[in-house]
């Protein structure tokens, strides 16, 4: 099982993201809001250096659910790392009513 201190280290968050999802998605369940938000931010990063649609719209309905009744600043947070990690080339249609349902 990861911990939390163990995932800190820089080179395991560019980790393939089939390896660290699961564990990832739990990590970004935990009770601080600071460090829910740098997990859903590594686990956006995680999905932006797979760099394929199938990964990305799976990220995003992950985060369609776990950002529905997270704080703004944690949803803003995410959102802002979804700009930056996922190469412009990656988005397709098949993103678009899932990115609108995180925008609304």
């Amino acid at each position: 099982q990861w911990q939390a201190q163990n995932f800190a280290k820089p080179q395991l968050h560019h980790k393939p993201y089939a390896e660290v999802v699961g564990d990832l998605r739990t990590l970004c369940s935990g009770s601080d809001a600071e460090v829910r938000e740098d997990f859903l931010r590594k686990l956006t990063q995680c999905a932006g250096l797979d760099g394929t649609p199938v990964v990305l719209l799976d990220h995003l309905k992950f985060l369609e659910v776990k950002l529905r009744n997270e704080q703004d600043q944690i949803r803003g947070g995410v959102l802002e790392e979804l700009g930056t990690a996922i190469p412009p080339e990656v988005w397709s249609e098949e993103h678009v009513p899932v990115l609108k349902s995180l925008l609304m």
